[in-house]
Formats: C-alpha cells, sequence, structure tokens
C-alpha cells in the first residue's frame, strides 16, 4: 500500500538534517500500512505530522493529523483520540499565534488564519468533550488545561476560563479523594489549605 499523502505545493522540503528522520518516519508509515493496525496508523501518522510540523510543512502536517484521528476512531481508544485531538488543535492554532506575533499578515492569509482558528476550536471542542472519559482522571485536568491554552492563544478567553475551571474543580476533587482515602487508611490528612 502506498502512502495517501499528497504533498501540497509551496509548502517547504525537509532540510538536510531532517532527511535520515522523515525517511525513517515513512518507513514507518509504510510498514503500519501493511500491518493496517489502528494503533500502529495513528502513531506513524501523528510521528510523521510532527517532522512535516517541525519542517514548517503546515498543511502537509494538517492533512496527516486528520488521517491519523481518522485511525483513532477506528481504534476506540478515547485516550488516543483526545491525545491526537489536542495536539491536532495545538496545530491549527499554531499559525494564528505566528501570525499575530510576525505583525500585519498579508491580504489573503488572514481568511486562511481564520479557517485555522475554527478548525482548533472545533478541535478542542470534541477532545474537551470526550475528555471525561479518558481513563485516568489526573490526565483530564491536563488535557483541559492544554485545551484551555489554546483557546487563550486563539482569543477564546472566556471558554479558556471555562476549562481552567473545570480542570481546577477535578484537581480539587482529586486532592479530596485523596484526603478522605487518607483519613479511612488511618494516614494523616492533607492540611487543611491544601483541600
Amino acid at each position: 500500500m502506498a502512502c495517501t499523502l499528497t504533498l501540497i505545493a509551496g509548502q517547504p522540503a525537509a532540510g538536510p538534517a531532517d532527511e535520515a528522520v522523515l525517511a525513517a518516519a515513512r518507513r514507518a508509515l509504510d510498514e503500519a500500512e501493511v500491518s493496517g493496525r489502528p494503533y500502529e496508523m495513528c502513531a506513524a501518522l501523528s510521528h510523521l505530522a510532527s517532522c512535516y510540523r517541525a519542517d514548517g510543512a503546515i498543511d502537509v502536517a494538517v492533512a496527516l493529523f486528520d488521517q491519523s484521528l481518522h485511525w483513532a476512531r477506528v481504534s476506540g481508544s478515547t485516550d488516543l483520540l483526545v491525545d491526537l485531538l489536542c495536539q491536532a488543535s495545538d496545530l491549527s492554532a499554531g499559525p494564528k499565534r505566528e501570525a499575530d506575533a510576525s505583525g500585519p499578515a498579508p491580504a489573503r492569509a488572514p481568511a486562511r488564519h481564520d479557517a485555522a482558528a475554527d478548525r482548533a476550536r472545533g478541535l478542542a471542542a470534541e477532545a474537551s468533550s470526550l475528555a471525561s472519559h479518558v481513563a485516568d482522571p489526573a490526565w483530564e485536568s491536563k488535557v483541559l488545561l492544554r485545551l484551555s491554552d489554546v483557546l487563550d492563544r486563539l482569543g477564546d478567553h472566556g471558554d479558556a476560563l471555562t476549562l481552567q475551571m473545570r480542570a481546577l474543580s477535578l484537581m480539587s476533587g482529586a486532592a479530596g479523594s485523596a484526603a478522605d482515602s487518607g483519613a479511612s487508611t488511618g494516614t494523616a490528612p492533607a492540611h487543611t489549605t491544601l483541600q
């Protein structure tokens, strides 16, 4: 099976130092395609996407993350899907942040950045709705904080604050549970200012 990736015109090619890493990532994708296992496909596609992202080929990286998200959905693993949604949201939010930092953008760029920002918001919304289904509640709060950072960079401060409050609520609930379990096991409870 050949990789379904189509390189997008105008994207920078990998630099000489990155060629070996990129070639290894492509080989890993070829091997994963032969196996057809969803987890291996996700790992290979997201690794290749990370290579292109590091090289500045954002459109290629987005296309690869889209393919990886498909395989994550096929796998049925909520944790894997949430992790990839976070990465894809962060990637989509990246161009807007970089454009804002570099000053005024060319006339055509704002629409592209708006589309990327909308994509980042949609991916963050999906990830935040799935976050309560991940296996580790402590990781859920980290996911929410990561997504709040993405939304904050996009200027969605109210939504970012909502996710931060949800994460803090989870963390304070975990601290309360630890104090309760400490009392039931005979160990000293946490200090009251920490609860």
